[in-house]
């Protein structure tokens, strides 16, 4: 593939749909959505345990099915696509390796890439096709598994890595609270606060470890410290990735047409501004919030709030 691959890694929740609209605005960028879920959309019946609302539409409010653009990447395709979601005991025991283990990257695990080379092969023709050449595809799928998988396949010159955190009380609360849109409109069940709570810790740390030791062009991005300074990130995302968010990024994320797959249902909706969802505070209880803050104090001061991320990050190769 010629094009670079933007990959959004992250927990769940953490506002990668907004971030992966805001980016999709710039003309150098082909916003994809969560492209693991592609299998999930393009065949029906083949994953029974999602849960889909409006029916598996694309962003630019057609069926899945019946979009023009999914359609004409469908027509380049093999009558059936695999793109990895589930994965083997064996599969997550040599990614769990691949991302912790201090060994060099010689000692890493290959491990199975489905047909994503394929798709994304295919989307880019298509592209090319309707006279489009972005610098960048857009996968904001963020399940770190899916990392080591397009490290594999990309390398570190073709895939760029954005790391959004978001602070872990607000993850939590997303994934425990019974309220919460996930439980209510999406049908999965509530999660121990106390499991979720490791599982963002496990998950980030092992993101991070993994992005260094494999050298890979990435920025790390606070959706907390975001949603206070929207403009200044934009900025910072212009410069690093060589891109052109305008200035006018609401008015152009209520106006630019998308073709993403899954993701928060605010991409059906406009937009009108950039706030910090700070619910947690109100949602979880007092005796949770006690908990939460202590044991992740320090993993949120070094994932969210250390905001000299800035100064970490080269200028990414274009």
């Amino acid at each position: 593939m010629e094009t670079k691959l933007i990959y959004i890694v992250g927990g769940g929740h953490s506002g990668s749909t907004l971030l992966d609209m805001l980016i999709g605005t710039a003309p150098e960028v082909v916003n994809l959505g969560e492209v693991y879920f592609f299998e999930s959309y393009n065949y029906p019946g083949s994953d029974p345990k999602l849960y889909v609302v409006y029916s598996k539409m694309c962003a630019c409010g057609e069926q899945f099915s019946d979009c023009s653009f999914w359609q004409a990447v469908n027509r380049k395709l093999p009558n059936r696509m695999h793109i990895i979601r589930y994965n083997t005991l064996a599969e997550n025991v040599k990614i769990t390796w691949n991302m912790a283990s201090p060994l060099p990257t010689r000692y890493s695990f290959r491990v199975s890439t489905g047909d994503d080379a394929t798709l994304f092969e295919a989307i880019e023709s298509v592209l090319r096709e309707t006279g489009e050449t972005p610098l960048y595809l857009l996968d904001s799928s963020k399940d770190p598994r899916r990392l080591v998988r397009l490290t594999q396949l990309f390398g570190s010159d073709k895939l760029v890595v954005i790391h959004l955190i978001r602070d872990g009380r607000g993850y939590v609360n997303s994934y425990a609270n019974t309220q919460k849109e996930r439980v209510c409109v999406w049908g999965q069940k509530p999660q121990n606060f106390l499991i979720c709570a490791i599982k963002w810790i496990l998950f980030n740390w092992m993101t991070r470890r993994y992005i260094k030791k494999h050298k890979l062009q990435s920025l790390h991005i606070s959706y907390d410290l975001f949603c206070q300074n929207p403009a200044q990130y934009i900025n910072i995302l212009n410069e690093r990735l060589s891109i052109h968010i305008p200035e006018n990024y609401l008015g152009a994320l209520n106006s630019t047409r998308y073709h993403t797959i899954h993701g928060n249902l605010m991409k059906f909706k406009g937009i009108t501004s950039i706030t910090h969802d700070k619910s947690w505070r109100r949602e979880l209880s007092w005796g949770k919030r006690v908990i939460l803050t202590a044991l992740l104090f320090p993993f949120n001061y070094i994932f969210t709030y250390h905001d000299d991320f800035s100064a970490e990050v080269e200028h990414i190769e274009t």
